[in-house]
């Protein structure tokens, strides 16, 4: 069987006892069901269950590996032509503009809205949302939406509500988030606010962006294992076709240029930064990190690792201009000097290791803090200065 099929067999065991119901499951294509950058995600299929028993949850599962359509592009809508109902073109108009602030905050990924992966948290069809059954209906459909994450690995989940009882605040609760605890931090440009949630271990922002709109507001928030999570507000009522900062600040949230280890595709230098931030203290989280003193030091080093590159190189010459200035140095000197800072990076690498390796202990080993650094201590020292120290001695 192909992702389809066993996708079609897995979503049909789990929502046997909601099968016939009015609803729907994917409203993208079969092809969807692969890896991708967005996961689209709306409350529920809206519309009156009465008189739709044909267009059932079953049916929707049915020969799903031969679904091509869209529903956001293809289906027709209260009586409206293909693609012309207010959601539909709310929601690609918003698609279509993360596309746009791209090259502003240096990220790559093309958005295409036949190649989104889209559903919604509840299959099951009610007149408005708040005759879902939400958390009965959201947690029986929740092994699938897993299913699915586990399929596409998207980088982002893009949310259609996030009120209380919405997709943005079911993800909340189900990947991570502690919402009852929680300090109000600092601002952000563009009129972000911050909003410090703790996990059991360390700290994650909440971010919060004016929806240019009453009170209503944006949300995001990054997993533990980096995926990017916004909730907006429902687009059936929100018009975020008015709201051209929306699409920007998502895009802002998604680039490297907010969190750097946040990012799924994260290389070594964006994990050794997460090291360094999360060592020094982030200036933006955390209660300890607000005085002013530390703030100022965070900032400070945090623009030295983002232009890390120019002052290492900076580094490396420093020896030789002053040998070549006659200040003091033999150029043996400068060569050893010059030594020392090219295997510099050697022992910065030796620092992240410290730190990932407490980490796992304490998030994926159950370990205690008080006892995870010291073991990590111990070991990453053996590995990267010990076992080196006796290979020099036994030669």
């Amino acid at each position: 069987m192909d992702t389809a099929q066993k996708f079609e067999a897995f979503a049909k065991e789990k929502l046997k006892t909601v099968l016939k119901d009015s609803g729907h499951v994917l409203y993208s294509s079969a092809e969807t069901l692969c890896q991708g950058n967005i996961y689209l995600l709306g409350h529920n299929p809206g519309g009156s269950p009465e008189g739709r028993e044909d267009e059932s949850i079953e049916n929707s599962l049915h020969n799903l590996a031969e679904k091509t359509t869209n529903e956001y592009l293809d289906d027709s809508w209260n009586g409206l032509a293909p693609g012309e109902a207010v959601l539909q073109k709310r929601v690609r108009w918003l698609l279509d503009n993360l596309n746009k602030h791209q090259l502003e905050f240096n990220i790559r990924i093309k958005v295409d809205i036949r190649k989104v992966c889209a559903s919604n948290l509840i299959f099951s069809r009610s007149i408005d949302a708040k005759n879902s059954n939400f958390k009965k209906m959201a947690n029986l459909c929740w092994p699938v939406h897993k299913y699915i994450l586990k399929i596409v690995k998207p980088r982002m989940v893009l949310t259609f509500g996030n009120g209380e009882q919405s997709p943005f605040s079911f993800l909340q609760e189900k990947l991570g988030i502690n919402i009852r605890h929680y300090s109000d931090s600092d601002s952000r440009p563009e009129g972000q606010q911050i909003r410090t949630v703790s996990y059991k271990n360390g700290k994650y922002p909440i971010y919060k962006f004016n929806a240019g709109h009453g009170d209503w507001e944006c949300k995001a928030f990054y997993t533990k294992t980096g995926l990017l999570v916004v909730g907006l507000p429902h687009l059936s009522r929100y018009a975020i076709d008015h709201h051209h900062e929306v699409p920007r600040w998502i895009i802002h949230l998604l680039s490297k240029q907010v969190h750097r280890h946040h990012l799924r595709d994260r290389d070594r230098w964006d994990i050794f930064q997460d090291s360094v931030y999360h060592f020094i203290g982030y200036s933006s989280t955390g209660s300890g990190a607000l005085s002013s003193r530390r703030s100022r030091i965070s900032k400070l080093f945090g623009h030295i690792i983002n232009n890390i590159f120019y002052y290492y190189f900076l580094l490396l010459i420093t020896p030789f201009v002053i040998w070549f200035l006659d200040l003091g140095l033999s150029l043996k000197e400068s060569k050893m000097i010059f030594g020392l800072f090219l295997i510099s990076p050697y022992l910065l690498w030796y620092i992240f290791t410290l730190q990932a390796f407490s980490d796992w202990l304490r998030d994926d080993m159950g370990m205690d803090k008080k006892y995870a650094r010291p073991l990590s201590f111990i070991f990453n020292t053996f590995i990267w200065i010990g076992l080196p120290l006796i290979g020099v001695i036994s030669d």
